[in-house]
């Protein structure tokens, strides 16, 4: 059986996801958080999944910036358009920003955020 390889996007999530849950300190992080690391094929699915079926936090880990993901109520119009609106919260190298944003997010979460990449990292 080969060696499993890890990319440095899967490496830093599991690093700050250890840190998270030894550490003493409270991270901010809500309970049920589901750590993606963006670089994954299925990254917008298991976002998805993470926020609409089982109403999970996610923090989703880039190469320097962590988005932390909070779902809220959907509406039946949400429902009807597959959308869920979220709270989103940066943190750049671990350090939290101040902006907290809403959200309404589609089908491809992480794919609609990196397209509008330059306007999220500025919020």
């Amino acid at each position: 059986m080969a060696p499993v390889t890890y990319t440095s996007m899967q490496e830093r999530m599991h690093e700050l996801g250890l840190r998270a849950d030894l550490s003493d300190d409270n991270l901010g992080l809500p309970n049920h958080t589901t750590w993606v690391a963006e670089d994954q094929e299925c990254a917008d699915d298991a976002v998805w999944t993470a926020l609409v079926e089982r109403g999970d936090a996610v923090v989703l880990v880039g190469a320097k910036i962590e988005r932390i993901i909070i779902p809220r109520h959907r509406t039946m119009l949400d429902r009807i358009r597959d959308t869920v609106p979220v709270t989103i919260s940066i943190r750049v190298d671990g350090e939290p920003t101040e902006a907290a944003f809403s959200k309404t997010l589609g089908r491809k979460p992480v794919t609609e955020m990196r397209s509008q990449a330059p306007a999220t990292a500025a919020a």
